[in-house]
């Protein structure tokens, strides 16, 4: 399952995916001669790895342009924790309110990230299979 998540091109789909094993399908259907034949599959196989391996680098990379963007609102938050309620004018709340949505925005494309990662990662049989120590 692909989520579309703002900043991240979800390439290869499972439609891209079913394009490539079609146009592999159609290729061998052709009936090259066989030295033909090798190297076109093995063209189309690695096109698809070097495809695959792109959108989990762009997945992974945009995963920790969250995290970071998360690191700095967090310093936003800092007049809620320090002043009073009578510190803080409407305006004040609002802009943090806004904060919380924008955290929590942030905070959701990055796991929806990390989803779309780990399932490609399962379905190669590639990763950790569980947390570093």
């Amino acid at each position: 399952m692909d989520r579309t998540v703002s900043g991240v091109e979800p390439a290869l789909r499972d439609g891209d995916e079913d394009v490539l094993s079609r146009l592999a399908h159609v290729l061998h259907e052709m009936g090259l001669p066989c030295d033909c034949q090798d190297q076109v599959e093995r063209a189309v196989s690695l096109f698809a790895e070097l495809e695959a391996r792109r959108v989990r680098r762009r997945l992974m990379e945009a995963a920790r342009t969250r995290a970071v963007r998360l690191a700095g609102f967090i310093g936003y938050l800092d007049d809620l924790r320090e002043g009073t309620a009578e510190q803080l004018g409407p305006d004040d709340c609002l802009l943090i309110a806004d904060t919380f949505r924008t955290i929590g925005r942030t905070a959701s494309e990055g796991a929806a990230c990390l989803e779309m990662l780990a399932g490609r990662l399962e379905a190669t049989g590639e990763g950790e299979t569980g947390p570093q120590t």
